[in-house]
């Protein structure tokens, strides 16, 4: 799409197809599109900003491929988006970027890059329980909820940098570690009620 705008028809789904190994849509305002995805097997890399990103539209790399998903802006709420195939979503400025991930991505194995410099970004879990134990977190200072139901999140010692932060809501929320051990020394816990280990039979 190489227009300033592009305006699709209301049937039923409408797609954007990179023709090569990246596309940059930060610039581009689109309308009435439900699928973003690569068209080629080789890895993809998709710049969007949050505008590209209605609701309920599904991004799509290669399969078995590392496709990236680049923030174009200060944040990028996927909470409603569906991502397939993508590998690692990550901050494209060196300004601070928050990250809202609903609870179905963050256990697809995905890794989350924030800036890994001295600004501080930030995961907001889009969920009431979410895995963080699968993903992987790169330069991410601090995990937050966005729901005030409260939250049960599982971390493992990876997901938590030194002097980051997690921070709860109003509800009751809860920190579960993935293993039997999870060293909180450097970690600043705000409005988290609880800390617990797996059940038994290894469920939160």
């Amino acid at each position: 799409c190489a227009l300033p705008i592009c305006s699709t028809s209301t049937r039923a789904i409408d797609s954007i197809v990179a023709a090569g190994s990246s596309l940059n849509l930060s610039s581009t305002t689109v309308t009435s599109v439900e699928v973003i995805k690569a068209g080629l097997t080789s890895t993809t890399v998709f710049t969007l900003a949050q505008r590209d990103l209605v609701s309920g539209v599904a991004v799509i790399g290669s399969a078995s491929l590392t496709d990236t998903l680049v923030a174009a802006g200060t944040s990028l709420n996927l909470s409603s988006a569906t991502l397939s195939n993508i590998a690692v979503v990550a901050a494209g400025s060196a300004s601070a970027t928050t990250f809202v991930v609903g609870a179905t991505t963050l256990a697809q194995n995905i890794q989350v890059n924030g800036n890994g410099s001295s600004v501080i970004d930030a995961l907001v879990v889009s969920a009431t329980k979410a895995d963080l134990s699968s993903a992987t977190l790169s330069g991410i200072e601090i995990i937050k909820t966005d729901t005030d139901k409260g939250l049960q999140l599982t971390v493992s010692q990876n997901d938590l940098v030194a002097g980051g932060s997690v921070i709860g809501g109003k509800g009751t929320d809860a920190l579960v570690a993935a293993t039997n051990a999870l060293d909180l020394s450097s970690t600043s816990l705000s409005s988290i009620e609880l800390v617990k280990g797996r059940d038994t039979n290894g469920t939160a």
